[in-house]
């Protein structure tokens, strides 16, 4: 070959290597997370699927937790008003339409559809809104088939989807959290009790469009969100209003509590002082102990203190919906200075009603506001009370509890069956454990909350509204799911939503790196340590409380350690 001839080779040589780097470079950066919500103010129900679908705006938002064979997968959230498309099999690809000059999609494809009852407004409004939301990710770890349970048509209760968040170095987050979410009820809209569905799709040879390949309608599956390099701070907020400071378990069985006695504690250290003869506390052992005597029913100051908060705030007397916050004894916790749970525990009973104000003071809201993340982090969690007060002799001043921390489509209980014995006085309390089981122990502690309204009225001289609109500017990126009460049955959900929609008529908006759905069913919460060691597993069905993951928030060092 002559010179010149060799010279053209080396030169093809060279463009061929340089087309296939760019076209590398160019495929890397079309890897990664991809979020976002298309947001309908109003008139959901007139609004054309594909109109939403047209609003997708993918933006990449963090590199791949790392480059797998996997299939890609895409997780779609609809709400009621779009659920009829949900078990459509070509959805799915409509919308990865939209990602075609934004993200690769060479590869097998895993989607999972859900009809959830509404999607979070970046804005911060507790009741969400209509939409479409997606998450798109290039390079996943496979697919969790195992946590998958196939839809069972005859159940009458809403499947569920579980969000795993991995643990994140960078934010000092170092355990696993896992979400889950009740589904919307579909059962008129597409003859099936919840909706969920997994699809997963091959490229076709022929022109490499995505095939469907298999289809499974599901009760339950688990999706993992995973985003590397990123700064993370995991949060959640309620309004919720203390009723009452702390209190010791004296005596309690499965989901009843019987008997509580009064502790108190310092602002600053995790450790309860004396409060008269009324409470002792065991150095060897690290538990509280209440001297004979001193315990009362365990409804008795939570009555008297909703009478009170009633009369604080000028409202008449109506049904009430509270949540008991339950921690474990101190010897279990951190004795950190700057530990959340030591500067709550510290309110007294005047205290906790300077915080009842329906326009508190800068310091009342920023106590209103706790950090119960952080709580989560020691073991708290929250319990809501089902009944209380009433009844004659062992029965008066008992409080029960949600015996569940979960949710699940099965009765377990009525399924497995229990072996009652009324033998003798040991077996029947063994066997009353088994049919309740232990949702709390003598020994933790216990404070009690109010939550808003139903009623609109109630909840605006609460002072516990939080209204947003689509007009307002968004919150930083950010991964959001929570409850909110009954469209059906809550009068604040129905007058909240029309008020937010008066002034945006039929409004669409895309929300870039936001992702999320609400819950009437409710939210439960579980965080996991590397060993398996469950740190705590709650529900947090409190309407309009919120766990929010921050994406690229910049946390400093101590904000960080917190999360």
């Amino acid at each position: 070959m002559s010179r010149n001839g060799k010279r053209l080779q080396s030169r093809a040589e060279h463009e061929n290597l340089a087309g296939e780097y760019t076209t590398a470079a160019s495929a890397e950066g079309k890897r990664g997370s991809f979020f976002g919500t298309v947001a309908v103010a109003n008139l959901a129900a007139q609004t054309n699927i594909e109109h939403l679908i047209s609003q997708v705006q993918p933006l990449r938002w963090g590199m791949p937790t790392v480059k797998s064979r996997n299939p890609s997968q895409l997780t779609l959230l609809l709400t009621p008003s779009f659920a009829k498309h949900a078990t459509d099999a070509q959805l799915p690809i409509r919308v990865l339409d939209r990602f075609h000059s934004h993200a690769v999609i060479d590869k097998p494809i895993d989607t999972i559809t859900a009809v959830v009852d509404r999607l979070p407004i970046p804005s911060g409004s507790g009741h969400g809104c209509e939409g479409i939301a997606y998450a798109f990710i290039t390079d996943p770890k496979a697919l969790d088939v195992e946590s998958q349970v196939a839809l069972r048509r005859d159940t009458t209760k809403a499947g569920s989807l579980c969000f795993h968040i991995p643990p994140h170095t960078g934010s000092h987050r170092l355990c696993d959290t896992k979400i889950q979410l009740p589904l919307a009820q579909t059962i008129f809209s597409t003859g099936l009790p919840s909706t969920l569905i997994h699809n997963h799709y091959e490229p076709s040879s022929e022109d490499g469009r995505q095939r469907l390949v298999q289809t499974r309608e599901l009760e339950s599956q688990s999706v993992r969100l995973a985003v590397r390099e990123l700064d993370q701070s995991l949060s959640y907020g309620a309004p919720l209003v203390p009723l009452t400071p702390f209190r010791l378990i004296h005596s309690s069985m499965g989901n009843i509590v019987r008997t509580v006695a009064p502790v108190i504690a310092t602002e600053h250290r995790f450790i309860f002082d004396l409060k008269g003869d009324k409470v002792a506390y065991d150095k060897n052992t690290g538990e509280h102990k209440s001297q004979d005597g001193r315990a009362s029913p365990a409804s008795q100051e939570l009555e008297t203190a909703v009478q009170d908060y009633f009369k604080n705030l000028d409202i008449a007397p109506e049904p009430v919906q509270v949540w008991a916050l339950v921690i474990p004894s101190p010897a279990k916790t951190d004795n950190n200075e700057d530990n959340s749970l030591a500067h709550f525990t510290a309110l007294d009973k005047e205290d906790i009603r300077s915080l009842w104000s329906s326009i508190p003071e800068n310091y009342q809201a920023e106590l209103r506001k706790s950090r119960y993340f952080p709580m989560l982090l020691q073991g708290a969690r929250f319990i809501k009370v089902l009944s209380g007060g009433g009844g004659w002799g062992k029965k008066a001043g008992l409080l029960s509890f949600d015996p569940d921390s979960s949710y699940s489509t099965r009765e377990i209980r009525s399924e497995t069956g229990w072996n009652f014995s009324l033998d003798d006085e040991e077996a029947l309390l063994k066997s009353q454990k088994q049919a309740l089981g232990e949702v709390v122990k003598e020994g933790e502690l216990v404070a009690f909350f109010i939550a808003p309204s139903e009623n609109a009225d109630t909840a605006l001289k609460q002072g516990l509204l939080n209204e947003a609109s689509l007009d307002e500017p968004a919150l930083q990126n950010a991964v959001t799911f929570g409850a909110i009460p009954s469209s059906v049955e809550s009068a604040l959900g129905r007058s909240a939503v029309s008020h937010a929609s008066d002034g945006n008529r039929n409004s669409i908006k895309h929300f870039v790196n936001q992702f999320g759905a609400l819950s009437e069913g409710g939210m439960a919460v579980t965080l996991t340590k590397d060993d398996g060691t469950v740190i705590t597993q709650t529900k947090m069905d409190m309407p309009f409380g919120k766990l929010r993951l921050e994406l690229g928030s910049k946390t400093s060092e101590k904000q960080a350690s917190e999360q």
